[in-house]
């Protein structure tokens, strides 16, 4: 990477922690982290109207990401970036989801 881009994605090196307690849903091949109980700056929105204990927000989230996934990688055939090895837990694409 060029040193401008480096320094634009510096801040995305290392894996966000959380205050409050970190929840981790699995979905396809992705692993979404969020917490409902820390700080509002890293805090999910709790409603879940189905009651599946599954934030309504990280199951949008959810959607999307593995609709898109399907999209480029299923249909289109464009190359799957490579996996993370275990970090985060396993070989999934893990995503961390902080609140607004």
């Amino acid at each position: 990477m060029t040193p401008e881009a480096k320094e634009l994605f510096s801040r995305y090196e290392g894996r966000p922690t959380y205050e409050g307690t970190e929840w981790i849903v699995t979905y396809g091949n992705f692993l979404f982290h969020y917490s409902t109980d820390g700080p509002e700056d890293e805090s999910v929105d709790d409603t879940d109207e189905n009651g599946n204990d599954i934030p309504d927000y990280v199951e949008l989230m959810a959607t999307i990401f593995y609709e898109v996934y399907i999209l480029y990688h299923d249909e289109t055939g464009l190359a799957v970036p490579p996996s993370d090895g275990n970090y985060g837990g396993d070989a999934l694409y893990d995503v961390y989801i902080h609140g607004a």
